[in-house]
Formats: C-alpha cells, sequence, structure tokens
C-alpha cells in the first residue's frame, strides 16, 4: 500500500460514531488529567527523598563540590555519571535559585512534565486510533499507578526518558503521515535528549529504528527519495549522535564489573518477566518504597493474557479484510509489538538490569498495544456488531481503571504516613536534616549509603560543603592498614567537631558500615558520644549521630 492510503484518517474507520462531542473529548481529558495530578502530587513531602532523587541536585546547583560530577566543561558539569547526562540538573537550576531545594520543587516539576508526557501520548493514540479510543488510552494511562508513582518519586530516574519516548513515537508517525521536515528535526532532537539524558535510552533507539524499517521500510524509502535533501541534515545529526552513544555505551560495558548475580538467558529472561509484571501492576515500587506488599495490584497485567488471540485472529482475517484497514491499522499492532520486544531481548541480555526503572522503558507499549490491535479489530465488525465490540472493550478498560484507581489509593494511604517504610524512604530522613541545620559541627559524615546525598539536598546553602560522604570508605575501613587508617584520622577527625550519621544496626543498607565505623572510632578518636537516635512510626530505630569532639582536651563519652 502507497504512503498516500497512509494519509487516511484512522477515525474514519475506528470511531463507532460519525461525530465526536467536543464537551465530552475536553470533560474526559480534564478529568483524566486532573485524575493523574491529584494521586501523583498528594503528600509530596512522604515519602523521604531517595537517592535517585537527589543524584542530580549537586550539578543544579552549579557543582559545590565533586559528588556526582563525572564531567565539567568550562567548569560547567555537564554528566552526573558516566551513562547520565546533567540535562535535568539544566531544568532545575533556574528553579532551586528561586524555590530552594525541598521535596515539592524536587518532585513537582517532573510530576507537571510527566502531565506533559499524558497530553503527548493522548495525541500519539488520537493520530492513529482516532479521538474516541485515544479517550480509553488516556484514562489508562492517567490512572495507571505504574506511570504515577514511577514518574513521582523518578527513581532511576525514569520521568524524562518517558517524556522523550512518547515525543520521539510522536514525531515518527507524524512524519510519516505529514512528511514535514519539522517533525524529523523533532524526532531526532527527542532521540538525541534521550541518550544524553541516560544512556540505557540506546534500548528504545534500536528497537524504534528496528520496528520502523519492518513495519513501515517501504514508506520511510519513499519519505527518503521524496524529501532527501530536507531529511539529510537531520538524519547525519541523528547519525552521529547515535554511534557517540553506542561507543560510549561499548566502552562502558568493556570496562564494568557488574555487581548482578550470573544468571542463564533463560534465567535472566524469567527474572525479567516476572519483574516486568510486578514493574506493570504497581507492587513493585510499592514494595520498595514501603517494605511490605501490595494486596490490591492493578489487573493492567491480564490484558496481556487476550493479545497472542486477539492478534492472531486479526492477523488470519488479514487477507480477506485488508481493504477496511487502513496502512496505520495493519502495521502499527505488529511495529508495537516488535518494538516492545526488542526492547526485552536488549534488556535480557544487559547484565545490570534489577529494578522497575529499566522495565519502564517498555511502558506503555502494553497499553499501545491493547488499543492498536482494538483498533485494527473493529472495522471487520459492522453495525450492531460494532458497536458491541467497541462497548466490550470500553468496559472492559473502565474495570482494568477501576483496578488502577484502588492500586492508586493503596498508594495514597501509605504515603499519608499510616504505616511504615523501608528505609531508605522513610520520611524522618527529614527530621535527621533539620536536626543537623541547628548542629556546630565543622563536618557532618555519613558511613552507609543512601544517607548523604539527600542530606546535602536538604542542608542550608552555606554548610553544604561540610557535608561528606564516606560510605565507601568505611564500607571497607577495616581491611585498611593501621596507618592508612591513622590517615584517615588525622584528615577528618583531628581538632575538628565531626557529626557522623550511621544506620542502625537493623537498618543498615551496606552491612558492616557501622560496625567498622565503631571500631574505629574506638581505636583512633578520643570523644564519641551518641547524641540522638531517630526512629519510624512503630519506634524501630533509623538513624544514629554520634558526635566526634577531638577540640575537648580530655575524654568524655564512649565509642559506640
Amino acid at each position: 500500500m502507497s504512503h498516500r492510503d497512509c494519509s487516511k484518517k484512522p477515525e474514519e474507520a475506528v470511531s463507532p460514531t460519525a461525530s465526536d462531542s467536543p464537551f465530552l473529548i475536553l470533560l474526559v481529558t480534564v478529568s483524566a488529567l486532573l485524575t493523574f495530578l491529584y494521586f501523583a502530587s498528594r503528600n509530596l513531602h512522604s515519602p523521604g527523598l531517595y537517592y535517585d532523587e537527589c543524584i542530580f541536585v549537586n550539578a543544579a546547583l552549579g557543582g559545590i563540590n565533586d559528588d556526582f560530577i563525572y564531567l565539567r566543561l568550562f567548569n560547567v558539569p555537564v554528566m552526573i555519571m558516566p551513562y547520565i547526562g546533567a540535562l535535568k540538573s539544566f531544568m532545575y537550576a533556574p528553579l532551586f535559585s528561586l524555590f530552594g531545594v525541598t521535596p515539592e520543587s524536587i518532585r513537582l516539576p517532573v510530576i507537571l512534565l510527566s502531565a506533559g508526557t499524558v497530553s503527548i501520548s493522548f495525541l500519539l493514540a488520537g493520530r492513529l486510533f482516532g479521538t474516541q479510543l485515544a479517550l480509553l488510552f488516556l484514562v489508562l494511562m492517567a490512572t495507571d499507578p505504574a506511570f504515577i508513582f514511577n514518574i513521582r518519586l523518578d527513581s532511576g530516574p525514569v520521568a524524562l526518558m518517558l517524556f522523550f519516548k512518547m515525543a520521539a513515537l510522536y514525531s515518527f508517525f507524524a512524519l510519516l503521515d505529514s512528511k514535514a521536515t519539522r517533525h524529523a528535526w523533532f524526532l531526532v532532537a527527542a532521540l538525541a535528549l534521550g541518550l544524553y539524558d541516560k544512556l540505557n535510552f540506546i534500548w528504545f533507539v534500536i528497537a524504534l529504528g528496528g520496528a520502523a524499517l519492518c513495519c513501515f521500510g517501504s514508506e520511510l524509502k519513499g519519505l527518503y527519495h521524496c524529501m532527501k535533501r530536507q531529511l539529510l541534515p537531520p538524519l547525519i545529526l541523528f547519525v552521529i549522535v547515535f554511534f557517540m552513544a553506542a561507543a560510549t555505551s561499548l566502552n562502558l560495558l568493556l570496562g564494568f564489573h557488574g555487581t548482578m548475580p550470573d544468571r542463564t538467558l533463560l534465567e535472566k529472561g524469567l527474572f525479567v518477566i516476572n519483574l516486568y509484571k510486578g514493574t506493570m501492576n504497581g507492587s513493585a515500587i510499592y514494595n520498595f518504597v514501603s517494605g511490605g506488599s501490595l494486596t490490591a495490584p492493578s489487573w493492567v497485567n491480564y490484558l496481556l493474557i487476550p493479545l497472542p488471540i486477539a492478534l492472531l485472529a486479526f492477523t488470519m482475517a488479514r487477507n480477506r479484510t485488508s481493504a477496511l484497514l487502513t496502512c496505520h491499522q495493519r502495521r502499527v499492532p505488529w511495529f508495537f509489538l516488535l518494538a516492545a520486544l526488542l526492547i526485552f531481548i536488549q534488556i535480557v541480555v544487559t547484565r545490570e538490569v534489577g529494578g522497575a526503572h529499566h522495565l519502564m522503558m517498555l511502558y506503555p507499549f502494553h497499553h499501545l498495544l491493547v488499543i492498536s490491535i482494538f483498533s485494527s479489530l473493529l472495522p471487520l465488525c459492522g453495525g450492531v456488531r460494532r458497536k458491541l465490540l467497541f462497548s466490550c472493550g470500553a468496559v472492559a478498560i473502565v474495570s482494568i481503571t477501576y483496578s488502577q484507581l484502588k492500586t492508586d489509593d493503596a498508594y495514597a494511604s501509605v504515603f499519608a504516613g499510616k504505616s511504615t517504610f523501608s528505609t531508605r524512604w522513610d520520611p524522618h530522613i527529614y527530621a535527621l536534616a533539620d536536626y543537623l541545620k541547628n548542629s556546630p559541627a565543622d563536618v557532618v559524615v555519613s558511613t552507609d549509603w543512601g544517607i548523604h546525598v539527600q542530606l546535602f539536598c536538604l542542608a542550608d546553602r552555606q554548610s553544604r560543603l561540610s557535608y561528606l560522604d564516606a560510605w565507601p570508605a568505611f564500607k571497607e575501613l577495616a581491611k585498611y592498614p593501621a596507618d592508612r587508617q591513622q590517615w584517615f584520622y588525622e584528615n577528618l577527625f583531628k581538632n575538628r567537631r565531626v557529626l557522623v550519621i550511621t544506620h542502625t544496626q537493623n537498618a543498615e543498607v551496606t552491612a558492616g558500615t557501622r560496625a567498622n565505623f565503631a571500631a574505629f572510632a574506638g581505636s583512633y578518636c578520643k570523644h564519641v558520644t551518641l547524641e540522638n537516635v531517630f526512629r519510624n512510626n512503630v519506634g524501630e530505630g533509623l538513624y544514629e549521630v554520634y558526635l566526634v569532639d577531638d577540640m575537648i582536651p580530655e575524654r568524655q563519652g564512649s565509642a559506640p
């Protein structure tokens, strides 16, 4: 089928009615976005700020020290890690200068950005499937706990990745339909910025390219021949960016010593499938944050059960019904399925994959696949059967939405502070930060992973330089020879008042750091006093604050 056939409006073949009510469209759109904003922004202080949410803050503040500054150009931080660029830092720099660093100023911008992600996704679905099916997709996405709470907490991080992914998909299909050069530039910009934001975006870039060539190769070839002069500049830029990203990825892989356990491909595949299921039904991030189990996961995974059957039925009917389907309707389901499979394969063969944020690279392909198959099946029916099919599909999606809202409410209940959190997410980090602001210590030292970054963010501007993340040293301190331990003491503790922050023994993230501090303090530090203990809602210890005051002439207190 020629590209001209692809330009036929999808809604002509999809919509079960001849016209759409502007009021209904506006009502559903506004209601969906407000629902998303309500759940995403409720109780913004809760849970406590997490490590991943704060790694970009130092660069956004101009690079006060070298924490999370991998590369500077003209003294401007441009990379915070070898595989994470400072794009988020650039976005937040003016916000922090106006509003300071707070849980609200960290979380609210990614929520508002993700409202844009939802809007772009709605426009994409409208372009491909028509307005009514796009509204169903909008409701699914705007109430989805996997989307809402992964971007609210931006663990990974994932918010910018999802925004650029949906922008790239919209630009790709807009380019196919309109042949407008601006969409080629938008596509390249989205892909380049996604790669700069985080290098694993290359999974999506490769999948998009592979699926596009397989499903729309003839259209792309015709488009290139028709617009070769206009398309060459963005194409050349994309090739340069892609190969720079690929070379960097290969270099990192060759020099990387992994921390994930060895698994066969079958074991890794099963692990990724289970992680995918937990990510998409909302349980993975809930369990991680609360330390408990989600009792009401969404029913979204049940959407995946009828998909192979529906796709097979669609394929069997394709030849005799091809005249009823537009190019998009025939190929779009295969495009989304192939893109998702390519991303899945890349995730499986990548060793360092172990979190829900990695599986969010597959979001929202399951929703898009469901809607695209539904869109393809509708033209195969006529009259009453067509309306019945649409009604059944709408009821199924409303049921999924209901289950998602129940899961959203479970999150809201936890975030309201009525239960405990896992150590890494507990809101008592704010009480600890406030306590440290009133301390006259020369240095504030964190001995365990996942404490320093948040305390640094929440500290007063003038005191941030006194915060030191020493968990890598305390992790190995017991193995240091005596002369190195003596050097460590003289350079960090001697003639200073130092506040040392540890997790309690039961709350340790890196096992042994507290014991190593206790042994070191007992051997080298003259005056060590337990100043305070911070506990969670049920009285379990979280953080301990020790004062090491080696400016006192006589020994006071005792080592922990």
